[in-house]
Protein backbone atom coordinates (compact mmCIF):
# COMPACT_ATOMS: atom_id res chain seq x y z
CA UNK A 1 0.00 0.00 0.00
CA UNK A 2 1.42 3.19 -0.99
CA UNK A 3 2.42 5.90 1.68
CA UNK A 4 -0.70 8.25 0.46
CA UNK A 5 -2.85 5.23 0.66
CA UNK A 6 -2.09 4.37 4.33
CA UNK A 7 -2.93 8.03 5.28
CA UNK A 8 -6.62 7.72 4.48
CA UNK A 9 -7.01 4.81 5.56
CA UNK A 10 -5.66 5.92 8.46
CA UNK A 11 -7.61 9.03 8.15
CA UNK A 12 -10.93 7.16 8.02
CA UNK A 13 -9.97 4.74 10.83
CA UNK A 14 -9.51 8.40 13.06
CA UNK A 15 -13.36 9.42 11.63
CA UNK A 16 -14.58 6.23 12.38
CA UNK A 17 -13.50 6.07 16.15
CA UNK A 18 -14.69 9.74 16.48
CA UNK A 19 -18.25 8.77 15.19
CA UNK A 20 -18.76 6.05 17.07
CA UNK A 21 -17.07 7.01 20.66
CA UNK A 22 -17.82 11.29 20.78
CA UNK A 23 -21.00 11.21 23.56
CA UNK A 24 -21.13 7.00 23.58
CA UNK A 25 -22.58 6.87 26.99
CA UNK A 26 -25.04 10.27 26.53
CA UNK A 27 -27.92 8.59 25.09
CA UNK A 28 -30.18 6.76 27.90
CA UNK A 29 -30.84 3.01 27.46
CA UNK A 30 -34.22 2.18 26.32
CA UNK A 31 -34.27 -0.63 24.18
CA UNK A 32 -32.52 -4.27 24.19
CA UNK A 33 -29.49 -3.37 25.16
CA UNK A 34 -30.48 -2.73 28.66
CA UNK A 35 -31.96 -5.96 28.66
CA UNK A 36 -28.32 -7.21 27.43
CA UNK A 37 -25.73 -5.05 29.90
CA UNK A 38 -28.06 -6.06 32.65
CA UNK A 39 -27.23 -10.01 32.33
CA UNK A 40 -23.87 -9.12 30.84
CA UNK A 41 -22.58 -7.94 33.95
CA UNK A 42 -23.20 -10.85 36.08
CA UNK A 43 -23.54 -13.45 32.81
CA UNK A 44 -26.93 -14.19 34.55
CA UNK A 45 -30.22 -15.16 32.19
CA UNK A 46 -32.70 -13.17 33.90
CA UNK A 47 -34.88 -10.45 32.51
CA UNK A 48 -37.09 -9.65 35.54
CA UNK A 49 -40.36 -9.77 34.06
CA UNK A 50 -43.23 -11.97 34.30
CA UNK A 51 -44.02 -12.00 30.28
CA UNK A 52 -40.26 -14.15 29.56
CA UNK A 53 -39.27 -15.63 32.20
CA UNK A 54 -35.85 -17.94 31.51
CA UNK A 55 -34.92 -21.39 32.98
CA UNK A 56 -32.76 -19.84 35.86
CA UNK A 57 -36.41 -18.71 36.80
CA UNK A 58 -37.76 -22.24 36.22
CA UNK A 59 -35.37 -24.26 38.37
CA UNK A 60 -35.04 -24.42 41.91
CA UNK A 61 -31.54 -24.96 41.70
CA UNK A 62 -28.89 -24.18 39.00
CA UNK A 63 -27.37 -26.46 36.78
CA UNK A 64 -24.48 -26.45 35.23
CA UNK A 65 -25.33 -26.29 31.57
CA UNK A 66 -27.15 -22.86 32.29
CA UNK A 67 -23.58 -21.36 31.66
CA UNK A 68 -23.32 -22.79 28.08
CA UNK A 69 -25.90 -20.01 26.76
CA UNK A 70 -29.09 -17.79 27.02
CA UNK A 71 -32.18 -18.24 26.51
CA UNK A 72 -32.53 -16.00 23.36
CA UNK A 73 -29.15 -15.93 22.38
CA UNK A 74 -25.93 -17.82 22.14
CA UNK A 75 -23.42 -16.36 24.92
CA UNK A 76 -20.48 -14.62 23.22
CA UNK A 77 -21.49 -11.16 22.96
CA UNK A 78 -22.49 -11.07 26.59
CA UNK A 79 -19.15 -12.68 27.45
CA UNK A 80 -17.16 -9.58 25.37
CA UNK A 81 -19.24 -7.05 27.58
CA UNK A 82 -18.93 -8.84 30.65
CA UNK A 83 -15.21 -9.01 30.45
CA UNK A 84 -15.41 -4.78 29.56
CA UNK A 85 -17.35 -4.41 32.82
CA UNK A 86 -14.58 -6.24 34.41
CA UNK A 87 -11.18 -4.29 33.30
CA UNK A 88 -13.51 -0.54 32.95
CA UNK A 89 -16.07 -0.93 35.45
CA UNK A 90 -19.97 -1.56 35.33
CA UNK A 91 -21.15 1.89 33.33
CA UNK A 92 -23.06 2.82 29.76
CA UNK A 93 -19.69 3.62 28.48
CA UNK A 94 -18.37 0.35 28.91
CA UNK A 95 -21.68 -1.28 28.32
CA UNK A 96 -21.41 0.05 25.08
CA UNK A 97 -17.53 0.46 24.26
CA UNK A 98 -17.15 -3.10 22.57
CA UNK A 99 -19.71 -2.62 19.80
CA UNK A 100 -18.11 0.66 19.22
CA UNK A 101 -14.42 -0.95 19.01
CA UNK A 102 -16.25 -3.57 16.77
CA UNK A 103 -18.04 -0.82 14.59
CA UNK A 104 -14.53 0.54 13.79
CA UNK A 105 -12.92 -3.16 13.49
CA UNK A 106 -15.75 -3.04 10.52
CA UNK A 107 -14.38 -0.09 8.99
CA UNK A 108 -10.78 -1.75 8.19
CA UNK A 109 -12.24 -5.13 7.53
CA UNK A 110 -14.65 -3.59 4.35
CA UNK A 111 -11.07 -2.36 3.17
CA UNK A 112 -9.86 -5.87 3.33
CA UNK A 113 -12.57 -7.62 2.04
CA UNK A 114 -12.52 -5.26 -1.06
CA UNK A 115 -9.55 -5.03 -1.79
CA UNK A 116 -8.56 -8.76 -1.51
CA UNK A 117 -11.50 -9.03 -4.74
CA UNK A 118 -10.84 -5.91 -6.42
CA UNK A 119 -8.21 -2.57 -6.15
CA UNK A 120 -7.23 -0.18 -2.62
CA UNK A 121 -9.14 2.90 -4.22
CA UNK A 122 -12.73 0.79 -4.25
CA UNK A 123 -11.78 -0.58 -1.04
CA UNK A 124 -10.69 2.69 0.64
CA UNK A 125 -13.67 4.19 -1.17
CA UNK A 126 -15.51 1.54 0.89
CA UNK A 127 -14.13 2.01 3.82
CA UNK A 128 -14.52 5.88 3.60
CA UNK A 129 -18.47 5.22 3.43
CA UNK A 130 -18.83 2.41 6.02
CA UNK A 131 -17.08 4.94 8.64
CA UNK A 132 -20.11 7.83 8.20
CA UNK A 133 -22.40 5.69 7.42
CA UNK A 134 -25.78 7.05 9.43
CA UNK A 135 -27.10 3.38 10.10
CA UNK A 136 -23.70 1.45 10.50
CA UNK A 137 -22.72 4.98 13.14
CA UNK A 138 -25.91 3.73 15.11
CA UNK A 139 -25.48 -0.18 15.44
CA UNK A 140 -21.54 0.75 16.92
CA UNK A 141 -23.18 3.28 19.45
CA UNK A 142 -25.66 0.61 20.95
CA UNK A 143 -25.24 -2.27 23.29
CA UNK A 144 -27.18 -4.87 20.28
CA UNK A 145 -25.13 -7.91 18.83
CA UNK A 146 -25.87 -6.41 15.26
CA UNK A 147 -21.96 -4.32 15.42
CA UNK A 148 -20.45 -7.42 17.07
CA UNK A 149 -22.17 -9.62 14.53
CA UNK A 150 -21.13 -7.42 11.24
CA UNK A 151 -17.45 -7.83 12.43
CA UNK A 152 -17.29 -10.80 12.63
CA UNK A 153 -19.19 -11.70 9.32
CA UNK A 154 -16.64 -9.24 7.80
CA UNK A 155 -13.61 -11.03 9.37
CA UNK A 156 -15.17 -14.37 8.52
CA UNK A 157 -15.35 -13.28 4.91
CA UNK A 158 -11.70 -11.93 4.31
CA UNK A 159 -10.26 -15.36 6.32
CA UNK A 160 -12.93 -17.41 3.38
CA UNK A 161 -11.81 -15.22 0.66
CA UNK A 162 -8.01 -15.83 1.70
CA UNK A 163 -8.44 -19.59 1.90
CA UNK A 164 -8.83 -19.66 -1.81
CA UNK A 165 -5.53 -18.98 -2.40
CA UNK A 166 -4.20 -20.28 0.62
CA UNK A 167 -5.80 -23.43 2.56
CA UNK A 168 -3.64 -22.37 5.85
CA UNK A 169 -6.39 -19.77 6.43
CA UNK A 170 -9.49 -22.55 6.34
CA UNK A 171 -9.06 -23.40 10.02
CA UNK A 172 -9.11 -19.58 10.64
CA UNK A 173 -12.41 -19.16 8.86
CA UNK A 174 -13.84 -21.99 10.83
CA UNK A 175 -12.51 -20.30 14.00
CA UNK A 176 -14.16 -17.22 12.92
CA UNK A 177 -17.34 -18.42 11.53
CA UNK A 178 -18.18 -20.43 14.70
CA UNK A 179 -17.94 -17.21 16.59
CA UNK A 180 -19.93 -15.90 14.78
CA UNK A 181 -22.54 -18.21 15.49
CA UNK A 182 -21.69 -17.80 19.00
CA UNK A 183 -22.85 -14.20 18.46
CA UNK A 184 -25.74 -14.87 16.88
CA UNK A 185 -27.95 -16.80 14.66
CA UNK A 186 -28.02 -15.49 11.87
CA UNK A 187 -24.84 -15.33 10.74
CA UNK A 188 -25.84 -18.52 9.20
CA UNK A 189 -27.19 -16.64 6.31
CA UNK A 190 -23.83 -16.72 5.09
CA UNK A 191 -23.35 -20.94 4.77
CA UNK A 192 -25.30 -20.72 1.29
CA UNK A 193 -23.50 -17.33 0.53
CA UNK A 194 -20.25 -19.39 0.12
CA UNK A 195 -21.51 -22.31 -1.22
CA UNK A 196 -23.43 -20.03 -4.36
CA UNK A 197 -20.12 -18.23 -4.43
CA UNK A 198 -17.71 -21.55 -4.65
CA UNK A 199 -19.90 -22.92 -7.09
CA UNK A 200 -19.36 -20.38 -9.41
CA UNK A 201 -16.15 -19.02 -9.43
CA UNK A 202 -14.07 -22.01 -7.23
CA UNK A 203 -15.83 -25.49 -7.43
CA UNK A 204 -12.38 -27.50 -7.22
CA UNK A 205 -12.31 -25.79 -3.69
CA UNK A 206 -15.52 -28.25 -2.69
CA UNK A 207 -13.28 -31.04 -3.07
CA UNK A 208 -10.69 -29.53 -0.53
CA UNK A 209 -10.68 -31.35 2.84
CA UNK A 210 -9.42 -28.41 5.01
CA UNK A 211 -12.25 -26.39 3.22
CA UNK A 212 -14.88 -29.35 5.10
CA UNK A 213 -12.78 -29.34 8.52
CA UNK A 214 -13.32 -25.80 8.94
CA UNK A 215 -16.84 -26.26 9.03
CA UNK A 216 -16.18 -28.84 11.14
CA UNK A 217 -14.21 -26.34 13.19
CA UNK A 218 -17.25 -24.26 13.50
CA UNK A 219 -19.57 -26.90 14.73
CA UNK A 220 -17.03 -27.85 17.47
CA UNK A 221 -16.91 -24.04 18.50
CA UNK A 222 -20.84 -23.84 18.44
CA UNK A 223 -21.01 -27.28 20.83
CA UNK A 224 -22.44 -24.96 23.94
CA UNK A 225 -25.10 -23.43 21.98
CA UNK A 226 -26.02 -27.10 21.02
CA UNK A 227 -25.41 -28.67 24.54
CA UNK A 228 -28.11 -26.11 25.78
CA UNK A 229 -30.11 -26.93 23.87
CA UNK A 230 -30.55 -30.47 23.92
CA UNK A 231 -30.67 -30.51 27.72
CA UNK A 232 -33.01 -27.41 27.76
CA UNK A 233 -35.09 -30.24 25.64
CA UNK A 234 -34.78 -32.91 28.02
CA UNK A 235 -35.88 -30.80 31.27
CA UNK A 236 -38.56 -28.34 29.65
CA UNK A 237 -39.73 -30.79 26.38
CA UNK A 238 -38.77 -27.47 24.16
CA UNK A 239 -35.42 -25.83 22.66
CA UNK A 240 -33.96 -22.21 23.25
CA UNK A 241 -36.49 -19.00 22.29
CA UNK A 242 -35.14 -18.68 18.64
CA UNK A 243 -35.18 -22.47 17.56
CA UNK A 244 -38.42 -23.03 19.65
CA UNK A 245 -40.39 -19.99 17.46
CA UNK A 246 -38.42 -21.40 14.68
CA UNK A 247 -39.47 -24.76 14.74
CA UNK A 248 -43.02 -23.32 16.30
CA UNK A 249 -42.55 -25.30 19.46
CA UNK A 250 -45.58 -24.80 22.34
CA UNK A 251 -43.71 -22.64 25.10
CA UNK A 252 -46.19 -21.22 27.47
CA UNK A 253 -43.96 -19.12 28.81
CA UNK A 254 -42.86 -17.55 25.72
CA UNK A 255 -45.99 -15.86 24.41
CA UNK A 256 -45.35 -13.01 23.87
CA UNK A 257 -42.48 -12.15 21.99
CA UNK A 258 -41.26 -8.75 21.15
CA UNK A 259 -39.42 -8.00 17.96
CA UNK A 260 -40.85 -11.07 16.34
CA UNK A 261 -42.84 -10.45 13.02
CA UNK A 262 -46.47 -11.88 12.66
CA UNK A 263 -46.29 -11.34 8.71
CA UNK A 264 -45.16 -13.89 6.23
CA UNK A 265 -42.33 -14.29 4.42
CA UNK A 266 -44.10 -11.54 1.56
CA UNK A 267 -45.03 -9.14 4.06
CA UNK A 268 -41.69 -9.04 5.31
CA UNK A 269 -40.33 -8.69 2.28
CA UNK A 270 -42.37 -5.78 1.25
CA UNK A 271 -41.77 -4.00 4.66
CA UNK A 272 -37.87 -4.21 3.78
CA UNK A 273 -37.65 -0.95 1.23
CA UNK A 274 -39.78 1.31 4.12
CA UNK A 275 -37.95 0.17 7.17
CA UNK A 276 -34.40 0.81 5.34
CA UNK A 277 -35.63 4.34 4.42
CA UNK A 278 -35.92 4.92 8.17
CA UNK A 279 -32.84 4.39 8.84
CA UNK A 280 -30.21 5.68 6.15
CA UNK A 281 -30.17 9.03 4.76
CA UNK A 282 -32.32 9.78 1.24
CA UNK A 283 -29.13 9.66 -0.76
CA UNK A 284 -27.96 6.60 0.83
CA UNK A 285 -30.96 4.58 -0.30
CA UNK A 286 -30.72 5.63 -3.82
CA UNK A 287 -27.33 5.49 -4.50
CA UNK A 288 -27.88 2.10 -2.77
CA UNK A 289 -30.47 0.43 -4.92
CA UNK A 290 -28.74 1.81 -7.75
CA UNK A 291 -25.14 0.39 -7.16
CA UNK A 292 -27.23 -2.97 -6.37
CA UNK A 293 -28.91 -3.23 -10.07
CA UNK A 294 -25.37 -1.93 -11.15
CA UNK A 295 -23.76 -5.03 -9.43
CA UNK A 296 -25.95 -7.71 -10.13
CA UNK A 297 -25.68 -6.70 -13.96
CA UNK A 298 -21.81 -6.92 -14.00
CA UNK A 299 -22.15 -10.18 -11.39
CA UNK A 300 -24.47 -11.79 -13.69
CA UNK A 301 -23.47 -10.39 -17.76
CA UNK A 302 -19.41 -10.24 -16.87
CA UNK A 303 -18.70 -12.31 -13.81
CA UNK A 304 -16.81 -10.14 -11.87
CA UNK A 305 -16.27 -11.03 -8.68
CA UNK A 306 -16.54 -8.20 -6.26
CA UNK A 307 -19.85 -7.38 -6.93
CA UNK A 308 -20.62 -10.92 -7.29
CA UNK A 309 -20.03 -11.75 -3.59
CA UNK A 310 -21.24 -8.47 -2.04
CA UNK A 311 -24.62 -9.05 -4.11
CA UNK A 312 -24.58 -12.74 -2.91
CA UNK A 313 -24.28 -11.36 0.56
CA UNK A 314 -27.43 -8.94 0.12
CA UNK A 315 -29.48 -11.29 -1.38
CA UNK A 316 -28.97 -14.02 0.91
CA UNK A 317 -29.70 -11.50 3.90
CA UNK A 318 -32.75 -10.57 2.04
CA UNK A 319 -33.98 -13.89 2.20
CA UNK A 320 -33.00 -14.46 5.78
CA UNK A 321 -34.89 -11.04 6.77
CA UNK A 322 -38.27 -12.07 4.79
CA UNK A 323 -38.43 -14.95 6.93
CA UNK A 324 -37.26 -13.70 10.32
CA UNK A 325 -38.70 -10.33 9.94
CA UNK A 326 -36.78 -6.82 8.70
CA UNK A 327 -36.14 -5.61 12.06
CA UNK A 328 -34.28 -2.17 12.04
CA UNK A 329 -31.30 -4.07 13.99
CA UNK A 330 -31.20 -6.90 11.25
CA UNK A 331 -31.09 -4.35 8.52
CA UNK A 332 -27.67 -2.66 9.15
CA UNK A 333 -26.27 -5.91 8.42
CA UNK A 334 -27.12 -4.89 4.67
CA UNK A 335 -24.99 -1.54 5.20
CA UNK A 336 -21.25 -3.08 4.55
CA UNK A 337 -21.67 -4.81 1.26
CA UNK A 338 -23.99 -1.57 0.55
CA UNK A 339 -21.02 0.36 0.92
CA UNK A 340 -19.11 -1.78 -1.15
CA UNK A 341 -21.62 -1.64 -3.91
CA UNK A 342 -21.69 2.28 -4.15
CA UNK A 343 -18.01 2.28 -4.08
CA UNK A 344 -17.95 0.33 -6.99
CA UNK A 345 -20.73 1.80 -8.82
CA UNK A 346 -17.75 5.21 -8.31
CA UNK A 347 -14.93 3.83 -8.86
CA UNK A 348 -15.18 0.82 -10.94
CA UNK A 349 -13.25 2.03 -14.31
CA UNK A 350 -10.29 2.98 -11.89
CA UNK A 351 -9.34 6.67 -12.09
CA UNK A 352 -12.82 8.73 -11.49
CA UNK A 353 -13.02 12.26 -13.22
CA UNK A 354 -12.54 15.26 -11.66
CA UNK A 355 -16.59 15.65 -11.18
CA UNK A 356 -17.27 12.02 -10.11
CA UNK A 357 -15.01 12.60 -7.69
CA UNK A 358 -16.51 15.63 -6.82
CA UNK A 359 -19.52 14.00 -6.32
CA UNK A 360 -18.57 11.20 -3.97
CA UNK A 361 -16.57 13.34 -1.53
CA UNK A 362 -19.51 15.63 -1.44
CA UNK A 363 -21.78 12.66 -0.82
CA UNK A 364 -19.26 11.91 2.05
CA UNK A 365 -19.57 15.41 3.41
CA UNK A 366 -23.37 14.81 3.32
CA UNK A 367 -23.08 11.76 4.62
CA UNK A 368 -20.98 12.81 7.95
CA UNK A 369 -23.35 15.55 8.52
CA UNK A 370 -26.30 13.19 8.35
CA UNK A 371 -24.86 10.54 10.88
CA UNK A 372 -23.49 13.47 13.54
CA UNK A 373 -27.22 15.31 13.48
CA UNK A 374 -29.20 11.55 13.15
CA UNK A 375 -26.72 10.25 16.12
CA UNK A 376 -25.05 12.66 18.58
CA UNK A 377 -27.11 15.68 18.73
CA UNK A 378 -29.37 15.64 21.73
CA UNK A 379 -32.18 17.35 19.17
CA UNK A 380 -31.59 17.00 15.75
CA UNK A 381 -31.63 19.86 13.02
CA UNK A 382 -33.77 20.04 9.68
CA UNK A 383 -36.74 17.91 8.99
CA UNK A 384 -36.59 14.15 9.66
CA UNK A 385 -35.50 11.54 6.77
CA UNK A 386 -33.70 14.61 5.30
CA UNK A 387 -31.11 15.44 7.77
CA UNK A 388 -31.83 12.97 10.16
CA UNK A 389 -33.55 9.48 11.03
CA UNK A 390 -36.07 9.72 13.67
CA UNK A 391 -35.42 5.29 14.30
CA UNK A 392 -31.82 6.18 15.00
CA UNK A 393 -32.42 9.26 17.71
CA UNK A 394 -35.56 8.19 19.12
CA UNK A 395 -36.04 7.61 22.69
CA UNK A 396 -32.40 8.43 23.20
CA UNK A 397 -32.77 11.51 26.15
CA UNK A 398 -35.46 10.75 28.38
CA UNK A 399 -34.09 11.43 31.64
CA UNK A 400 -32.65 7.96 33.00
CA UNK A 401 -29.39 9.04 32.89
CA UNK A 402 -29.70 11.90 35.00
CA UNK A 403 -31.90 9.52 37.17
CA UNK A 404 -29.51 6.93 37.25
CA UNK A 405 -26.96 9.75 38.77
CA UNK A 406 -28.98 10.47 41.67
CA UNK A 407 -29.32 6.97 42.32
CA UNK A 408 -25.51 6.64 42.16
CA UNK A 409 -25.22 8.84 44.84
CA UNK A 410 -27.49 7.76 46.60
CA UNK A 411 -27.39 4.25 46.80
CA UNK A 412 -23.63 3.41 44.66
CA UNK A 413 -21.55 3.56 47.84
CA UNK A 414 -23.72 1.67 50.16
CA UNK A 415 -25.00 -1.47 51.55
CA UNK A 416 -28.35 -2.39 52.81
CA UNK A 417 -28.31 -5.28 55.52
CA UNK A 418 -31.68 -6.04 54.24
CA UNK A 419 -32.93 -8.44 51.71
CA UNK A 420 -36.47 -9.07 50.47
CA UNK A 421 -37.88 -12.08 50.04
CA UNK A 422 -37.42 -13.60 46.12
CA UNK A 423 -40.35 -15.92 44.58
CA UNK A 424 -37.68 -16.87 42.73
CA UNK A 425 -34.75 -19.12 44.36
CA UNK A 426 -31.56 -18.98 42.32
CA UNK A 427 -32.38 -15.14 42.04
CA UNK A 428 -32.94 -14.39 45.41
CA UNK A 429 -29.24 -16.49 46.55
CA UNK A 430 -27.73 -14.78 43.67
CA UNK A 431 -28.90 -11.46 45.24
CA UNK A 432 -27.77 -12.88 48.41
CA UNK A 433 -24.22 -13.83 47.39
CA UNK A 434 -23.69 -10.57 46.04
CA UNK A 435 -24.76 -8.85 49.25
CA UNK A 436 -22.14 -10.63 51.57
CA UNK A 437 -19.30 -9.61 49.01
CA UNK A 438 -20.15 -5.96 49.29
CA UNK A 439 -20.36 -6.42 53.02
CA UNK A 440 -17.21 -8.46 53.35
CA UNK A 441 -15.18 -6.01 51.22
CA UNK A 442 -15.42 -3.71 53.83
CA UNK A 443 -16.13 -0.99 51.12
CA UNK A 444 -19.40 0.37 51.33
CA UNK A 445 -21.60 2.51 54.15
CA UNK A 446 -24.19 0.58 55.93
CA UNK A 447 -27.92 1.73 54.91
CA UNK A 448 -31.39 0.49 55.44
CA UNK A 449 -33.18 1.97 52.29
CA UNK A 450 -35.80 0.68 50.56
CA UNK A 451 -36.48 1.58 47.30
CA UNK A 452 -39.84 2.30 45.80
CA UNK A 453 -40.82 2.45 41.88
CA UNK A 454 -43.38 3.35 39.85
CA UNK A 455 -45.17 0.56 38.22
CA UNK A 456 -45.41 1.98 34.72
CA UNK A 457 -41.95 2.99 34.17
CA UNK A 458 -40.86 1.58 31.07
CA UNK A 459 -39.61 -2.35 31.55
CA UNK A 460 -36.40 -1.59 29.37
CA UNK A 461 -34.58 1.08 31.08
CA UNK A 462 -36.16 -0.16 34.42
CA UNK A 463 -33.87 -3.35 34.31
CA UNK A 464 -30.77 -1.19 33.45
CA UNK A 465 -30.99 1.53 36.11
CA UNK A 466 -32.81 -0.14 38.93
CA UNK A 467 -32.94 -4.12 38.67
CA UNK A 468 -29.60 -4.18 38.06
CA UNK A 469 -28.43 -2.52 41.68
CA UNK A 470 -31.02 -4.72 42.94
CA UNK A 471 -29.58 -8.01 41.58
CA UNK A 472 -25.67 -6.80 41.56
CA UNK A 473 -25.70 -4.57 44.80
CA UNK A 474 -28.50 -5.85 46.68
CA UNK A 475 -30.59 -2.89 47.03
CA UNK A 476 -34.27 -3.39 48.30
CA UNK A 477 -36.74 -2.65 45.17
CA UNK A 478 -40.27 -2.82 45.34
CA UNK A 479 -42.98 -1.38 42.94
CA UNK A 480 -45.46 1.18 44.48
CA UNK A 481 -48.44 -1.51 43.73
CA UNK A 482 -46.83 -3.82 46.17
CA UNK A 483 -45.44 -1.36 48.74
CA UNK A 484 -49.06 -0.25 49.58
CA UNK A 485 -50.46 -3.68 49.16
CA UNK A 486 -48.59 -4.64 51.91
CA UNK A 487 -49.34 -1.30 54.10
CA UNK A 488 -52.61 -2.06 53.77
CA UNK A 489 -52.46 -6.09 54.72
CA UNK A 490 -49.79 -6.17 56.95
CA UNK A 491 -49.73 -2.59 58.57
CA UNK A 492 -48.43 0.66 57.42
CA UNK A 493 -45.18 -0.16 59.83
CA UNK A 494 -44.27 -3.28 58.09
CA UNK A 495 -41.80 -1.98 56.90
CA UNK A 496 -40.35 -0.06 59.35
CA UNK A 497 -40.56 -3.01 61.79
CA UNK A 498 -38.43 -4.99 59.32
CA UNK A 499 -35.25 -2.16 59.91
CA UNK A 500 -35.96 0.14 56.99
CA UNK A 501 -35.18 3.13 57.73
CA UNK A 502 -35.32 5.17 54.62
CA UNK A 503 -37.16 5.11 51.42
CA UNK A 504 -36.79 6.57 48.00
CA UNK A 505 -39.56 6.86 45.72
CA UNK A 506 -39.21 7.18 42.27
CA UNK A 507 -42.15 8.72 40.11
CA UNK A 508 -42.05 8.95 36.56
CA UNK A 509 -43.99 12.06 34.74
CA UNK A 510 -42.83 12.05 30.81
CA UNK A 511 -45.39 10.06 28.90
CA UNK A 512 -42.37 7.90 27.52
CA UNK A 513 -41.54 6.19 30.70
CA UNK A 514 -45.40 4.32 31.47
CA UNK A 515 -45.98 1.29 30.05
CA UNK A 516 -49.55 -0.04 29.13
CA UNK A 517 -50.42 -1.38 32.88
CA UNK A 518 -52.06 1.42 33.64
CA UNK A 519 -51.78 1.18 37.49
CA UNK A 520 -52.79 4.23 39.70
CA UNK A 521 -51.17 3.41 42.70
CA UNK A 522 -48.05 5.64 41.78
CA UNK A 523 -50.26 8.28 42.09
CA UNK A 524 -51.75 7.47 45.31
CA UNK A 525 -48.50 7.07 47.17
CA UNK A 526 -47.34 10.56 45.63
CA UNK A 527 -50.56 12.08 47.20
CA UNK A 528 -50.00 10.61 50.36
CA UNK A 529 -46.54 11.30 50.13
CA UNK A 530 -47.81 15.47 49.33
CA UNK A 531 -50.24 15.33 52.18
CA UNK A 532 -47.59 14.75 54.34
CA UNK A 533 -45.91 17.70 53.21
CA UNK A 534 -43.14 15.98 51.37
CA UNK A 535 -41.43 17.79 48.07
CA UNK A 536 -40.00 15.78 45.59
CA UNK A 537 -36.77 16.35 44.02
CA UNK A 538 -37.13 17.02 40.60
CA UNK A 539 -35.16 15.09 37.15
CA UNK A 540 -35.17 16.39 34.31
CA UNK A 541 -33.85 15.22 31.00
CA UNK A 542 -31.39 16.74 28.59
CA UNK A 543 -34.73 17.47 26.65
CA UNK A 544 -35.41 19.87 29.45
CA UNK A 545 -38.31 17.45 30.07
CA UNK A 546 -39.40 16.46 33.67
CA UNK A 547 -38.87 13.07 33.60
CA UNK A 548 -39.22 12.28 37.24
CA UNK A 549 -40.04 12.84 41.04
CA UNK A 550 -37.90 11.16 43.83
CA UNK A 551 -39.65 11.42 47.39
CA UNK A 552 -36.98 10.24 50.08
CA UNK A 553 -38.66 10.47 53.32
Amino acid sequence: MSKSHKIILYSVLAVAALLRLVSLSAPDFVTDEALNSFRSVGMVDFLSTEFQTTPLEWLDQPVWWLKFSFHDHPILTFLVQNIFFSVLGVGNFSARLPFAVAGVASVFLIFSLVRKLSNEKIALASSALLAVASFHVWISRIGLQESIVIALLLASCVLFLKSLGEQKFWKWFGLLFGLLLLAKYTGLYLVPVVFTYLAIFHRSILKQKKFWIAWLLALVIFTPVIVYNVKLYQTFGHFDLQFSYLLKQDTPNWQELPGKSPQGPVGNFLDIWPTLRNAVSPVFLVLFFVSFLFGLYRFLKFRDKLPAFLVLNIIFLTALFSFIGPGVRFLSMLVPFAAGLVAYLFFWRGNLKRSLLGLFTAFLVFETLFSINSNLLVSPKGSEHWTYTKVITQDSYWGYNELDQYLGKQLDGTVTTLLLQSRRPIVGELIKKNLDKRLRSGKFQEQDTLVIYDTNMNWYPRVWYLNRRALYNAVPLVTADDFLKVLREEGEDFYVKAGFQKFVFIKAEDTFLSTTLGSDQAEVLERLLEDSDLSPQEVYSKRGVLAFKVYEF
